[in-house]
C-alpha cells in the first residue's frame, strides 16, 4: 500500500504489522552458523540418525562431483506433452513401446536411505533424469514429503517448483495415501482438497492409494484431479498376494475406480478408462510373475483402453521376471530406478529391465541409455555419503517377504527399531506373528496399514515376553499357530480362551482399523474373536459401531481460519500457503522447519560432505547463498567443552571473524538419562511407556479421579497412537510429564518403562455429596462444605 501510494496520517495504526519488524541475518551467515555446529559435533543432528560419527572419526572426504556434459540427443528428445492429460495419455496409449516411470529421488532413497535424499543432490542428477526419455519422473509424496521438513529441512512444495525449473521437460509425479494425503491418519474433505490444489499445481501426474482399496477414500482428490485438463489422475490397487486377494477380487476393485471416475466425470465406462492410468501397485515386491501376468491380462481384457503401470518392489528379489510379465500382459507402463542408487528395497535397475525386455520378451523401450549411462556417473559419486550415513542397518534381499508382507523400507527400519529398543532376540517372532496375523485381520501393508501391522506385533510379542519371558512368546506364537491353521469348528475352549490375549495390547490405531475408522476393509470384518481380544468387556459396543463408510462421511471439516491464525501466533508472522499446507498436514514437523529456516537459512546450499560431516579446524568451504553470490568460510578452532558441555566455534565467513556458541556434551557430571525415573514393574499404581515415543496429550493432573480402563494418557509409536489407560480405580498422586500437543504442537520424548503417572488408591467420598476427597484431613468437604464426620 505505501509503495503504491495508498497512505494517510493513519497508516501507522491501520497497519500494526509494521511494528513487528523482525531483523534476520543475512542467509549466509545463518548457513555459517550450521556448518559451524555440524563441524562441532562431528554429525549433524538434524538429519535425525543419532550420533553417527564423531569429530575424530574418518571422513569420505570432500564432495567435488564431476558432472558431464549434457548435449541432448534431438533425436531421442522427451516428447512427453507437459499439463495435457488428453494429450500425454493418448501418446502413451497409440505407443508400441514400453514406457519408464524413474523413481530414483522419491521412492528408491525411501526404500534404502530413509528420505535422506536432499534437494541439493537433485539438483546434480535431475537435469540428466530429464534427457533419459522417462515418461515420468517420481520425485514427490510418500513418507518423502514428510522426512522432506523431519530431517531434510526443506519445504516440499518449494522443491517440487525448483524440479520443475531445473528438469522441464519430463513430468513430475507424486504418491499420496487417499484419506490421509500426505500424512498418517484420515483426513477431512475440506483439508484434502486444500493439499490437492496445491499438488496438482506442481505435479503432472497423481498416484494415490487406499491401504484398504476402498475406493471411495479417493474422491475428494479424485475431484480435484480430473477437474483439472492439465494433470493425471492414476488411482493405483494395492497388491497383496494370498488367499483371497485373487485376480477377480482385483478386477471387482478395478471396477469400483472406474465407477467412480464415471459419477465424478459425468462419462461412460469407455470414456472413463480413457481418462487415467491405472496403478498396481506391489509395494512390498511379493506378487510373482504369474499372477502379475494374469491379472493385468484381465484388466487388459475388460477395458483395453486402460492404461496400467505395474510398480513393485526388488524386496523378495523377483523384479525382473515379474515387471516384464506385467509388459508382456500389456501394462505401457512401469517403475525402475538407476542402477546406482538400485539396492535392496526399492524399485530394480532401469537398464538391466529394458535389456530382459528387448531380449527375452521381444518388447520396444524408448530410453536415452547414454544418457542414463551420464546420470549414473553422476549418482555413482553421490550414493557413498548416503551409503556410509543413511543406509538401512538390515540389508539384502528377504524372499520371506511373502510371509511377513513388510513394504520396501520398512522391511528394515521396523526391525531395527526392535534392535534400537533390546528386543533383537524377539526379532524372528514378531516377524511370525506378523506372517500370522495377515491372516486373520485382512488388509495390504502399506502405510499406513504396515505401521498398523508391525506395532501390533510388535506390542503384542513384547508384551507376552514382559508377562512371561520367552516361555509366554512362544505360547502365543503356538495359540497364533492354531488358530490360523485350524477351524473354528475344531478348536477347544482351552485355545479359543487364550487366543483373547493375541491382540490384548494392541494400540488405537489397530481398533480404529476393526471399528471401520479407516475404511471398508477389503475382505470384511475380521471375527468376533478379535474384538473381544482387542478391546476385552468393550468388544459388544465395538462390535455394534462398526462401519463400512467412509471416514470421510464422518470426520468433521478442518477450521482452516483458525488453524491459520495459530500458525500465525506460533511462527510470529503472516504464513506463506505453502507454510500453511505443510502445518495442516505435519504440525510440529512444519514448525520446526520454520523456525529452521529461520535460524540457519536453506541448508541445500550446502554441498554434501558438509551436511553429514561439517568442517575439520584449517578446511575451507566455499558455496553460494540463495541468490547466487559466493562466500568463503574456514573453520579456525574449535575449543574444548566447557562445565556446561559448550564449546566454541572460531571461523570467518569472507575474511570476517565470527565465533559460535555449541552445546556438544552434557553438563559434567550428569547422566544422559538423569533425573527419568523409571516405574517399579511391580507396583499396580505405577503407569509406565510401554516403549520409546513421544507423549502428546496427558489427561489427567494432581488429584484427578479415575477408573480402571480410563484413559490417562496417550502417546505415539511409530507415528501412531497407544492410549494409556488407568490399571484400577483410584486418584493421581503425580504426573511427571505432561503434554498437549493440540494446544503447542509439541511432543515429549519418552523411554520405555519411564514411570509417567503414579496413582494411590481412591480417598473417602463425602458422605452428602458424593464427590471423592483428595486428602484425609479434610475437616470440611471442598466440594459442599459439609462438615466431615
Amino acid at each position: 500500500r505505501f509503495r503504491q501510494g495508498e497512505y494517510d496520517t493513519r497508516f501507522l495504526m491501520e497497519t500494526p504489522e509494521l511494528v513487528n519488524y523482525r531483523e534476520e541475518l543475512p542467509r549466509y551467515v545463518r548457513n555459517s552458523r550450521l556448518v559451524a555446529e555440524i563441524s562441532a559435533k562431528g554429525y549433524n543432528p538434524f538429519v535425525q540418525l543419532g550420533e553417527y560419527r564423531g569429530r575424530a572419526d574418518k571422513r569420505l572426504g570432500r564432495f567435488h562431483p564431476v558432472l558431464p556434459e549434457i548435449v541432448p540427443d534431438l533425436r531421442k528428445k522427451n516428447t512427453y506433452p507437459r499439463w495435457d492429460r488428453k494429450a500425454l495419455l493418448d501418446q502413451v496409449r497409440d505407443s508400441d513401446h514400453i514406457h519408464f516411470t524413474d523413481t530414483t529421488c522419491r521412492d528408491i532413497t525411501q526404500s534404502n536411505s530413509g528420505n535422506r535424499f536432499r534437494l541439493a543432490e537433485d539438483r546434480l542428477i535431475g537435469p540428466y533424469l530429464d534427457q533419459c526419455g522417462f515418461f515420468s519422473l517420481e520425485n514427490g509424496g510418500g513418507a518423502h514429503f514428510h522426512v522432506a521438513m523431519l530431517a531434510n529441512m526443506t519445504y516440499p512444495f518449494s522443491e517440487a517448483e525448483e524440479w520443475n525449473r531445473f528438469a522441464p521437460e519430463t513430468p513430475k509425479q507424486i504418491l499420496i495415501r487417499s484419506t490421509n494425503v500426505l500424512g498418517y491418519k484420515p483426513q477431512p474433505v475440506n483439508l484434502m482438497q486444500l493439499t490437492g490444489e496445491m499438488i496438482c499445481a506442481h505435479y503432472d501426474i497423481i498416484r494415490c492409494f487406499d491401504f484398504l482399496n476402498h475406493i471411495e477414500n479417493m474422491r475428494p482428490f479424485a475431484q480435484v484431479a480430473l477437474a483439472s485438463p492439465r494433470n493425471v489422475f492414476e488411482p493405483a490397487v494395492s497388491l497383496s498376494w494370498a488367499n483371497g486377494f485373487d485376480v477377480p477380487h482385483y478386477v471387482s476393485v478395478v471396477s469400483e475406480i472406474i465407477d467412480m471416475i464415471k459419477d465424478i466425470a459425468g462419462v461412460g465406462a469407455r470414456e472413463a478408462s480413457r481418462m487415467i492410468i491405472l496403478g498396481l501397485k506391489d509395494m512390498a515386491g511379493v506378487c510373482p510373475p504369474r499372477f502379475i501376468r494374469a491379472l493385468i491380462a484381465e484388466i487388459r481384457k475388460t477395458w483395453p483402453e486402460l492404461i496400467t503401470c505395474y510398480h513393485r518392489h526388488f524386496t523378495d528379489g523377483l523384479f525382473v521376471p515379474a515387471v516384464a510379465a506385467a509388459a508382456e500382459a500389456g501394462a505401457k507402463i512401469v517403475d525402475t530406478g538407476l542402477g546406482a542408487a538400485v539396492r535392496w528395497y526399492g524399485q530394480g535397475e532401469v537398464l538391466s529391465t529394458a535389456a530382459y525386455m528387448e531380449g527375452e520378451c521381444g518388447l520396444r523401450t524408448c530410453l536415452d541409455k547414454d544418457m542414463i549411462r551420464k546420470a549414473n556417473f553422476v549418482l555413482k559419486q553421490i550414493m557413498p555419503y548416503y551409503d556410509r550415513y543413511t543406509a538401512p542397518y538390515f540389508r539384502g534381499v528377504d524372499y520371506d517377504v511373502v510371509e511377513h508382507g513388510m513394504p520396501g523400507g520398512a522391511t528394515s527400519s521396523s526391525q531395527e527399531g526392535a534392535l534400537k529398543q533390546g528386543y533383537i532376540h524377539l526379532l524372528p517372532h514378531m516377524l511370525r506373528f506378523l506372517a500370522g496375523t495377515r491372516r486373520i485381520v485382512r488388509y495390504h501393508d502399506v502405510t499406513p496399514g504396515s505401521q498398523i501391522t508391525w506395532n501390533t506385533a510388535f506390542l503384542s510379542v513384547t508384551g507376552a515376553y514382559k508377562r512371561g519371558g520367552m516361555k509366554s512368546v512362544e505360547e502365543l506364537l503356538a495359540v497364533l499357530d492354531a488358530v490360523i491353521h485350524t477351524p473354528e469348528s475344531e478348536l477347544g475352549e482351552d485355545i479359543k480362551s487364550v487366543r483373547l490375549q493375541l491382540y490384548a495390547d494392541s494400540n488405537d490405531a489397530f481398533k480404529n482399523l476393526l471399528m471401520g475408522k479407516f475404511g471398508r476393509l477389503p475382505l470384511g470384518f475380521p471375527p468376533d474373536w478379535v474384538y473381544h481380544s482387542a478391546f476385552g468387556a468393550e468388544a459388544p459396543a465395538a462390535i455394534a459401531q462398526r462401519t463400512t463408510a467412509s471416514p470421510l462421511d464422518s470426520l468433521p471439516p478442518v477450521n482452516l481460519e483458525a488453524e491459520k491464525q495459530l500458525l500465525g501466533k506460533t511462527i510470529g508472522r503472516e504464513p506463506t500457503p505453502e507454510e500453511f499446507v505443510l502445518y495442516v498436514n505435519h504440525p510440529a514437523d512444519a514448525v520446526k522447519t520454520i523456525e529452521f529456516f529461520k535460524t540457519y537459512g536453506n541448508a541445500n546450499q550446502l554441498p554434501l560432505d558438509v551436511w553429514f560431516e561439517g568442517l575439520d579446524v584449517g578446511e575451507k568451504l566455499w558455496f553460494k547463498d540463495g541468490f547466487g553470490k559466493p562466500h568463503e568460510m574456514e573453520i579456525l578452532d574449535i575449543s574444548l567443552p566447557d562445565d556446561n558441555g559448550m564449546c566454541t566455534v572460531w571461523y570467518t565467513l569472507d575474511h570476517e571473524f565470527f565465533h559460535h556458541p555449541v552445546k556438544v556434551a552434557a553438563p559434567t557430571g550428569t547422566a544422559q538419562d538423569k533425573g527419568i525415573e523409571m516405574a517399579d514393574p511391580d507396583n499396580p499404581w505405577h503407569i509406565a511407556a510401554p516403549s520409546n515415543g513421544d507423549l502428546w496429550v496427558m489427561h489427567v493432573r494432581p488429584g484427578s479421579r479415575v477408573q480402571e480402563g480410563e484413559e490417562v494418557c496417550n502417546i505415539a509409536i511409530m507415528k501412531q497412537e497407544k492410549a494409556l489407560t488407568a490399571p484400577r480405580d483410584g486418584m493421581v498422586k503425580r504426573v511427571l510429564k505432561t503434554a498437549d500437543y493440540a494446544k503447542d504442537r509439541k511432543m515429549v520424548g519418552v523411554k520405555m518403562g519411564e514411570l509417567l503417572v503414579e496413582l494411590a488408591p481412591p480417598m473417602a467420598a463425602c458422605s452428602a455429596c458424593g464427590n471423592q476427597l483428595s486428602a484425609e484431613d479434610f475437616r470440611f468437604c471442598p466440594h459442599c462444605g459439609v462438615k466431615m464426620t
